[in-house]
C-alpha cells in the first residue's frame, strides 16, 4: 500500500505537468486519467474524482473524440487557414475510452446526486456497436448493454427529489415507477446473453432497480397532509428493492475471497449505495402497516447477518500498513462504514421491537386471539396473496414516502465518506 500511494503521487505530478504546465495534452494522458479514475478508491484522500473527470472531458472535447473521425473539424471559424484534410484517430481505443468516461460520469454522479458532466450522445451507441461487431475483448460485447441500461437509469432522475423541492405527487411517482419498471423488465427480456455473464452489468442492473426505489419511495418531501393511498404500488416497490438488495449482497458475499479487489471505483460506489438503501428498505419494511407483506423478503434478506458477513469479507482485506501520512488502506475505512451501517440498522430494529412490545398490535378480526404472536400470524397474508397481487394498504397513519427516513442526514452523513471525501471529490 505505501508503494501504491507513492506511485499515485508520481501520477499526480505527471498530470500536473501535462495539464497545468507546458506538457503535451495527448490521448495517452486521457487513457491515464481513465485508469486513475477507475481505481481511485485506492488513492489517498481527498480523491478529487470530479476534478480529474473534468480534465479528461476537456481532452475529449479538444481532440473531438466525441464524434466520428470523419466528422471532426480542424479548421476553426476564426482561422483564415487551417488543415482541411486532417484525420486523426486512435481507433478502437479512443471509442472505449469515451464510452468509459460517459459511464463513470453518469453512473457515479447519479448515485451521489451530482450533475453529470458528460451528456449522452448517439455516437456512444454507434461506437459500442462497432466494438461488439468485431470484439477484441469479451467486455466489448457488453458495452452497448451497459450504455443502454445507464440511459434507462438516467430517465429515472427526472422524478428524483434533486430536481424538485415540491411535495411529491403520489400518482406521478407511481406512474414513473410503473413506466421504468416495465422498461427494466423489457430490457432484461431482450438481453442477448444471461445477466450473469457480466458482473459489471449484473451490479448495474440491480443498482438501477434500487435507484428506482430510492427515487419513488425516499427522495421526495412528504406532503403536508398524508393522503389515503389505496394502491399496492408502495408494496411492489419495496418488494422489488428488497429482492434487488438481497441479490446484490448475495452476489458479493458469494465471490471468491479477495475477488472484490478487482472492483473499479463505480463498483464500490454501487456497493455502498446498496448497503445504504438495504438498511433503509429493511427499516421501512418493518412498518406495522406493511410488514405482513414484507415478512418473507425480510426473513430471506436477514440484513443483520448479511452485514456481518460483508464485514468479515472486508476484514480479510484490511492490513496494518500505513502510508507516509499515517492513513490506513481503503478496506480499513470500508470496514468502519459497514459496522456503522450495521449499528444504524440494528439500533432502529431494536427501537421498533421495543415500541411494538409496548403497543398492542391490531387483530385481524373480532373473536381472533389477541396475543401479539397470534395478531402477527393473523396479519400475514397467505402465499396465494403474494402470487396474485397485493392488497391495498390503508392510508391511516401510513405515507409511502416514510417521512421518518426523509431526509436521513444522520445516516447519510456518517456513511457518505464511503463514496465522498469533501464536497468536490468522489471516492
Amino acid at each position: 500500500m505505501p508503494l501504491q500511494r507513492t506511485l499515485e503521487l508520481e501520477v499526480k505530478r505527471a498530470i500536473g505537468r501535462c495539464m497545468i504546465f507546458d506538457g503535451p495534452v495527448s490521448f495517452d494522458m486521457l487513457q491515464g486519467l481513465l485508469v486513475h479514475l477507475a481505481w481511485c478508491q485506492y488513492h489517498s484522500r481527498p480523491r478529487r474524482f470530479s476534478q480529474y473527470l473534468h480534465l479528461a472531458i476537456s481532452i475529449i472535447t479538444d481532440l473531438q473524440l466525441d464524434r466520428a473521425p470523419e466528422d471532426r473539424f480542424w479548421r476553426t471559424r476564426v482561422d483564415f487557414n487551417g488543415e482541411l484534410d486532417r484525420e486523426i484517430s486512435w481507433g478502437r481505443e479512443e471509442r472505449r475510452a469515451v464510452v468509459g468516461f460517459f459511464w463513470f460520469s453518469s453512473s457515479i454522479s447519479q448515485i451521489l446526486q451530482k450533475r453529470s458532466s458528460f451528456s449522452f450522445i448517439p455516437y456512444l451507441e454507434t461506437s459500442c456497436e462497432l466494438l461488439a461487431s468485431t470484439a477484441e475483448y469479451d467486455s466489448d460485447q457488453h458495452l452497448l448493454q451497459l450504455i443502454q441500461l445507464q440511459r434507462l437509469s438516467e430517465r429515472i432522475i427526472v422524478a428524483s427529489g434533486q430536481h424538485t423541492s415540491e411535495p411529491h405527487d403520489a400518482d406521478a411517482l407511481e406512474q414513473c415507477y410503473r413506466d421504468r419498471r416495465s422498461e427494466l423488465d423489457l430490457y432484461l427480456a431482450q438481453l442477448p446473453f444471461p445477466l450473469t455473464d457480466s458482473h459489471l452489468l449484473l451490479m448495474q442492473y440491480h443498482t438501477v432497480e434500487l435507484y428506482l426505489c430510492q427515487v419513488t419511495l425516499f427522495d421526495h418531501k412528504p406532503s403536508a397532509q398524508r393522503p389515503r393511498h389505496d394502491s399496492p404500488f408502495p408494496i411492489e416497490a419495496l418488494r422489488m428493492g428488497l429482492t434487488a438488495a438481497r441479490t446484490l449482497l448475495d452476489f458479493y458475499i458469494s465471490l471468491p475471497l479477495r475477488r472484490e479487489v478487482a472492483f473499479n471505483n463505480a463498483g464500490w460506489v454501487q456497493l455502498g449505495f446498496v448497503v445504504t438503501l438495504a438498511c433503509k428498505l429493511a427499516v421501512a419494511a418493518a412498518d406495522p402497516h406493511i410488514h405482513p407483506h414484507m415478512a418473507d423478503l425480510t426473513r430471506a434478506l436477514d440484513l443483520s447477518t448479511m452485514l456481518s458477513r460483508c464485514i468479515l469479507r472486508i476484514q480479510a482485506l484490511v492490513t496494518s500498513q500505513m502510508d507516509a501520512r499515517g492513513d490506513r488502506d481503503v478496506f480499513y475505512h470500508y470496514e468502519k462504514r459497514l459496522k456503522r451501517a450495521q449499528w444504524w440498522f440494528e439500533s432502529r430494529s431494536l427501537s421498533r421491537s421495543q415500541q411494538q412490545r409496548n403497543e398492542p398490535l391490531p387483530v385481524a378480526g373480532a373473536g381472533e386471539a389477541s396475543s401479539p404472536r397470534n395478531a402477527r400470524i393473523a396479519e400475514i397474508p397467505a402465499e396465494e396473496e403474494f402470487q396474485g397481487g397485493y392488497a391495498a394498504v390503508s392510508g391511516d397513519g401510513f405515507d409511502f414516502q416514510w417521512p421518518g427516513l426523509f431526509p436521513s442526514p444522520t445516516f447519510d452523513d456518517m456513511f457518505a465518506d464511503w463514496m465522498v471525501q469533501g464536497s468536490s471529490g468522489f471516492d
